[in-house]
């Protein structure tokens, strides 16, 4: 069901965090409000944009299917408050991933070709619309070399220490967002590999129990995966 969005809701938004309250109100002036429940598709890979997506609470799965054998691969899970697919809304290009629904979400929808319009209209829009742009790509960038330069044990420690929450004796304690399947799904492995890469981690203090992980030595952990600033931090 459609519902209003007051602009002062959208402060918490990196997208809109810099705009000027007269920008945000006439970007936002045809935008609708969406609630959405758990597995709902939002758009299918190869469709053109209709709408720029802002996540204002819950997440959404962004994945991509091969073309031979239908396999799909997790690409990025956003959470909230984000914005997704704003280069497929800003140049009209179809959607490299398709996106569904994991948890509860309210998304606010922003018409493309309006988007678009305003842009043209007003040009400091633009720097704005950047800015986030980069931000995505550089988050993008870490999560490729993530991949490719570290091990699929060390991608798992890399994932759990960014999670990690600290707790008592210099423990810090991770509680999954999200089954293990997407998990390993999102870090490029089998679930198979995600749980020999878990019993690897032993050896560097991390215990599990149940949706819950213990870092018991969260430095020396850091140290196995090259959790450094040119990596892309922990």
């Amino acid at each position: 069901m459609e519902q209003k969005i007051a602009p002062e809701e959208l402060t918490g938004v990196p997208l809109f965090s810099d705009l000027r309250p007269e920008d945000l109100v006439i970007l936002t002036r045809q935008a609708r409000l969406e609630g959405c429940p758990p597995r709902k598709r939002l758009f299918r890979e190869g469709e053109k944009p209709e709408a720029l997506y802002v996540l204002l609470s819950g997440s959404v799965q962004l994945s991509a299917t091969t073309t031979g054998d239908s396999r799909e691969a997790i690409i990025e899970i956003v959470g909230a408050p984000d914005t997704f697919v704003l280069a497929a809304a800003l140049t009209d290009s179809p959607y490299l991933m398709s996106a569904t629904v994991l948890e509860p979400a309210r998304l606010l929808l922003l018409p493309a070709a309006v988007l678009r319009q305003d842009i043209a209209d007003r040009p400091e829009l633009a720097m704005t619309l950047l800015a986030s742009l980069a931000a995505q790509s550089r988050r993008m960038v870490r999560q490729l070399k993530n991949l490719k330069l570290r091990s699929t044990v060390q991608r798992l420690g890399w994932f759990l220490l960014n999670l990690a929450e600290p707790a008592a004796n210099d423990t810090a304690v991770v509680t999954l967002p999200y089954d293990k399947q997407l998990i390993a799904s999102q870090l490029g492995m089998t679930r198979e590999s995600l749980s020999r890469a878990l019993a690897s981690l032993r050896a560097y203090g991390v215990e599990t129990q149940g949706n819950r992980v213990l870092l018991k030595d969260p430095t020396a952990l850091a140290a196995y995966c090259n959790a450094s600033k040119s990596m892309g931090g922990a």
